[in-house]
């Protein structure tokens, strides 16, 4: 049974409801803070998903009615979303094909695209992202920029260090769009080629979309690289989720070849207490262990935990940031309100 002992009980009972293949007895659903696993769910996108799974197994006649009803009405928002998506994609596709632009739709919309969900309603879905060949981006940019979606005015400093180009919004549109050049922020611990990852895209519907063993590299490495997860050792269930599915369409765990990277993803899988993603035989290491049980036992040290390794992290970009700061007067600018916003919304709490 799912089940992992760093986390409370309504933590649990999530990851039993989105993981957990058996059954679940009616009498484990009495005594949990409903609003709690609202809240926890929110926090990481899952709540149209766990609707759906309700509904699915049907757990949902165990759960208190104003639980289940407030779900549905998020689910319903999101499906409705992301029927919207499903046209702008195909908007999109359409009018990059008849350019012969050579891409791939990724991440969520390429998620809904592949059926990998229960329900069109069930993944959260921010923005559409596409990888686009690195010598036919700013092309794209501008097809794009005359279907409707013009460039955002938010500041982007470091485009050429980007992995993408600055987003497009559109003032009629529901989702920005994000044209990437590479796949994950550039790093010494894995390598992707996007050459070959756009040779092996397939056609579904009519749109492109990665393969499958590339669609979910690009999810693992997405979290642990682009959000860093690698290094803070936090977890997205949205993404662990959409790992989950894939891999079940896959039937296999053994068709990658190890890397530091994915051993510390499925480590971080197995304490969570998902044992069908066994990626191997994961040796125990104290260090992980330890930074594991004190992160999910207290939230200051989980927050120092954070901010300790991201720091770390991003050394190497300061002293760029800092020549950036000196000598651009509208990046300063920028950092200066950033703080000041900061401060203001810190002495609030």
């Amino acid at each position: 049974m799912v089940q992992s002992k760093y986390f409370n009980k309504e933590f649990n009972l999530i990851l039993k409801l989105l993981f957990e293949k058996k059954q679940i007895s009616k009498k484990l659903f009495k005594g949990y803070n409903y609003d709690k696993i609202i809240s926890i769910s929110s926090r990481h996108l899952m709540i149209p998903s766990l609707y759906v799974n309700l509904k699915k197994k049907k757990y949902d006649f165990y759960c208190p009615s104003d639980f289940v009803n407030y779900c549905k009405e998020i689910y319903l928002i999101n499906k409705s979303r992301n029927l919207s998506l499903v046209n702008d994609v195909k908007e999109i596709s359409q009018n990059l094909n008849k350019n012969q632009i050579d891409h791939t739709f990724i991440k969520g919309s390429a998620h809904l695209f592949f059926n990998l969900y229960h329900d069109i309603g069930e993944r959260m879905i921010g923005d559409i992202d596409i990888l686009v060949n690195e010598k036919q981006c700013y092309k794209a940019f501008e097809i794009i920029k005359k279907i409707g979606y013009e460039k955002s005015k938010k500041y982007n400093f470091f485009e050429n260090q980007s992995r993408h180009l600055k987003r497009q919004i559109g003032s009629k549109k529901l989702f920005a769009v994000e044209i990437h050049k590479k796949i994950i922020d550039k790093n010494k611990l894995v390598k992707i080629d996007e050459n070959s990852f756009l040779q092996k895209k397939i056609k579904v519907k009519s749109i492109y979309i990665p393969n499958t063993k590339d669609m979910c590299l690009n999810n693992i490495y997405s979290s642990q690289i682009n959000d860093r997860n690698h290094f803070t050792l936090n977890y997205d269930l949205r993404n662990i989720y959409d790992t989950f599915l894939i891999l079940n369409k896959i039937h296999s765990i053994n068709i990658f070849q190890k890397n530091k990277v994915l051993d510390r993803y499925f480590y971080v899988c197995n304490k969570l207490g998902i044992t069908d993603l066994k990626f191997y035989e994961n040796n125990f290491d104290f260090k992980l262990e330890f930074r594991l049980f004190y992160k999910s036992r207290n939230k200051l040290l989980n927050k120092l935990d954070k901010i300790f390794f991201l720091e770390l992290f991003l050394l190497k970009e300061r002293p760029m940031q800092l020549k950036e700061y000196i000598y651009n007067q509208e990046y300063r600018k920028f950092i200066n309100n950033k703080l000041i916003k900061k401060f203001i919304r810190n002495k609030k709490l």
